[in-house]
């Protein structure tokens, strides 16, 4: 009972230690981004693979819907589908400074009509970012349509996420590192949080592929944003 005890005061103390690191960093946090600076930060072509821009908005791919902005108060939503030949990728970064923005994306596919029928972790090898963790989720509608699907968060410490609790968690987890190097006292910290999702857009993907154009992108991404995304 006295260890038990013990355990629950080290962890209040940690999470109030994290608080206190909150509130010291929150002074002058850098200004939110928007969507038109995210457009300008994310790589234009990746692997020598344009995307498709649309006629009312060429800046994108496709608009997602007010709902989905309503619901998730981002700075901006920036999807993108890039091509070469028969492959096509489809890309949607997401980047928030509210930690309510980033939920766990299998809600979402099973919202459209999708069935989750598996899903796991595995990593990718970048050379501007290390081996980065990612998820993989496997999709069906019918069995003559299914897919599967990347993705991962990026928190504001610079370190990639697979899921979004492991995310959450993370942010909370660099704050108190902040404090302890002291970087919170030399420059106002901020929370943003970066989502991406990867889809394959033709016939006989493989994960490989997938993977391939993650790293690709990731890579671009980092050049493109001088490493905020």
């Amino acid at each position: 009972m006295e260890r038990l005890t013990r355990n629950i005061y080290i962890t209040c103390g940690l999470f109030a230690a994290v608080g206190v690191a909150y509130l010291m960093g929150r002074g002058e946090p850098p200004p939110a981004k928007t969507e038109k600076e995210m457009i300008a930060l994310l790589p234009v072509t990746v692997a020598n693979m344009p995307y498709d821009k649309n006629s009312e908005d060429p800046d994108v791919s496709y608009k997602m819907d007010e709902t989905t902005y309503k619901v998730l108060r981002p700075f901006g939503i920036v999807a993108r589908e890039y091509w070469k030949g028969a492959r096509r990728f489809d890309v949607v970064v997401i980047a928030s400074r509210s930690k309510d923005s980033f939920h766990d994306p299998r809600v979402c596919f099973s919202a459209q009509g999708w069935t989750i029928e598996q899903f796991f972790d595995q990593t990718v090898r970048t050379k501007n970012r290390g081996i980065v963790p990612v998820r993989i989720i496997s999709i069906s509608k019918e069995k003559s349509d299914s897919s599967f699907a990347v993705f991962l968060y990026k928190a504001p410490n610079g370190k990639f996420y697979s899921n979004t609790l492991k995310f959450k968690l993370g942010l909370w987890t660099g704050r108190f590192e902040d404090l302890l190097t002291g970087k919170i006292k030399e420059e106002a910290s901020s929370l943003d949080g970066v989502f991406y999702r990867f889809m394959p857009k033709y016939p006989n993907a493989s994960i490989d592929e997938l993977k391939w154009f993650v790293s690709q992108y990731l890579d671009e991404a980092y050049k493109s944003s001088n490493g905020y995304f």
